[in-house]
Formats: structure tokens, sequence, C-alpha cells
């Protein structure tokens, strides 16, 4: 559900999810990393909001340990 409001047209929305995705703790399950990490690295790549940019670099180090994408980017990378 987050992961796909990363790509919402509203900049708060993909703030919030961004942040829900960041923060677990705030979170009641686990995180489907296979959902979360292309979408973060398109966040990454052309989200319009340097804000948003930014953000995704810790989250995706921080997800580093548990997935391989987080690590590099992927084939597509623009």
């Amino acid at each position: 559900m987050f992961a796909r409001a990363l790509g919402d047209a509203v900049e708060a929305v993909r703030h919030t999810a961004l942040h829900s995705i960041a923060c677990e703790r705030c979170g009641d399950g686990e995180l489907c990393l296979s959902d979360v990490v292309p979408r973060l690295v398109e966040v990454l790549a052309t989200d319009p909001a340097v804000e948003m940019r930014h953000k995704a670099i810790p989250v995706l180090l921080g997800l580093a340990d548990r997935d391989a994408l987080s690590r590099g980017a992927p084939p597509s990378w623009p």
C-alpha cells in the first residue's frame, strides 16, 4: 500500500508513504521488500521533489542489509 503511494501526485502523500516505509516502528507489519525497494529506487531516480529524492537515500541504505537491490542500482538505472 505505501509502495504504491510513493507514486501519488500529491507530494504530501508521497512524504507520508516514505515516512511509513522508513519508520517501521510506526507500522504494524513486515515490509514487502520486493514491492518497496523498486519504488524507492524509482523515487530516487524520478521524483520531482528534491526532498523526496534526498529522503529516499537513507531509507534504501537502511534496507540494504535485507535486500540486494537496495545495495546497488538496478539494471534499468538511467
